[in-house]
């Protein structure tokens, strides 16, 4: 075989082989917020948070560490990517502690995940290096609303 022609058949080989499981680059990196969000009793909560992330092919992992009136907590996960889906499980500490089993979908722009008992959580780029969380019913303290996180 020619050079040309082995060249033509990998690319061809390559092409027939599955999409990456990748993590988005936009998962990765460190944030800071300070908002509102809602608490299971309807009232509006302040927020500050701290989020650190990274990813390694098709892993993500990262803390969460938050300050409330109710005191404080932090969230540690370990997520694993697989085509369009995603497994694995979200840590709380402080105050009140939960160990969640998560699974969701991720995708170029966009990545959501839920637990078995409701609690959900997303993500998706924002302007600027931003990272748009939304919680729904998320965490010890059942925390709902989003959150733009502005890097540090």
């Amino acid at each position: 075989m020619t050079r040309p022609t082995i060249l033509a058949l990998a690319a061809i080989l390559a092409s027939a082989l599955p999409a990456s499981a990748d993590v988005p680059d936009w998962l990765s990196g460190e944030w800071r917020t300070a908002a509102r969000l809602t608490a299971p009793d309807g009232a509006r909560i302040r927020i500050r948070c701290t989020l650190d992330a990274a990813s390694a092919s098709s892993d993500w992992s990262g803390t969460l560490g938050c300050a409330t009136v109710q005191g404080r907590f932090e969230g540690r996960w370990q997520i694993a990517t697989s085509g369009p889906s995603a497994t694995g499980r979200v840590v709380f500490s402080g105050t009140e502690a939960a160990d969640l089993s998560v699974s969701g979908s991720v995708g170029a722009d966009a990545m959501s995940l839920q637990s078995p008992d409701g609690q959900g959580v997303s993500f998706r780029p924002g302007a600027d290096g931003a990272l748009i969380v939304e919680m729904d019913r998320l965490g010890p303290q059942r925390l709902t609303g989003a959150l733009t996180f502005e890097t540090r």
